[in-house]
């Protein structure tokens, strides 16, 4: 009975105040223009996140994507911010560095600003929508408008 009393007190306030987390799985594609190429269709990305909850408003993102057209394996960091939120869905405000592999590892960078909207579809389940501001930089020089669309898992903290 005690260690099942100890138990309870060490994880009920945790549960309480957990960080809000997501998982996202998203795809999208875009387009864009570059100093040589001029303008032209960006290449469709598949991208996984995790975000971990600083707070209410605060998520730090970590991911991975990938280039579905050619081998271009990116790893992401960034934060994201929800200004306000419902029961059903919440805006947010995203930005992000992402090193792509496209010759080596960090060949190129992509800095992301984006904004974006989440749907609630079931306590742990929602959709996304975003669009973004995309500058490599690195072996090439380009600029890009991107569009994703993905599903996200959510702890009901993410809702609270």
């Amino acid at each position: 009975m005690g260690r099942a009393a100890v138990a309870l007190l060490l994880f009920a306030p945790a549960a309480a105040a957990a960080a809000p987390l997501s998982l996202e799985l998203g795809a999208g594609s875009g387009f864009g223009w570059g100093r040589l190429s001029g303008i032209y269709r960006d290449d469709d990305v598949v991208t996984l996140r995790l975000g971990i909850g600083l707070g209410r408003h605060v998520s730090i993102d970590v991911g991975l994507s990938e280039d579905t057209e050619r081998i271009e394996p990116a790893l992401r960091l960034g934060g994201r911010w929800r200004p306000f939120w419902t029961a059903h869905w919440s805006a947010y405000l995203r930005g992000e560095l992402a090193f792509v592999g496209a010759s080596h590892l960090g060949s190129n960078y992509d800095l992301l600003v984006g904004v974006g909207h989440f749907w609630r579809l079931r306590p742990w389940l929602a959709a996304f929508v975003e669009t973004d501001v995309v500058s490599r930089t690195g072996e090439v020089g380009t600029i890009a408008n991107r569009f994703e669309v993905g599903f996200c898992l959510t702890a009901r903290s993410f809702w609270r």
